[in-house]
């Protein structure tokens, strides 16, 4: 069996490579990042399917894009209520 060692610099005892530091990987999630629902996706879905674009916005908000109109909806309820207004299926 043989072990993996690291070589050591001149005159220390550290390794010269370590993979490990102090700073967050910057594409790692953060933990306060909440995922999206379940009900929310599946209803950008349906909104793609009726050919709209959904743009999700860092507030929380929505942007409703179709030839080139462009909707706004501050959240999930108003999301809701407007798939009813332009018929779309939940």
């Amino acid at each position: 069996m043989t072990t993996n060692t690291m070589p050591v610099g001149a005159g220390t005892d550290t390794p010269r490579f370590s993979n490990s530091t102090s700073k967050p990987h910057p594409y790692r999630v953060r933990p306060h990042q909440p995922a999206a629902s379940n009900a929310v996706t599946s209803l950008i879905a349906s909104f793609e399917m009726a050919g709209h674009k959904v743009l999700k916005d860092n507030n929380g908000g929505f942007n409703i894009v179709k030839f080139g109109l462009v909707r706004y909806c501050k959240d999930q309820t108003d999301l809701i209520a407007f798939a009813k207004i332009v018929g779309v299926q939940q």
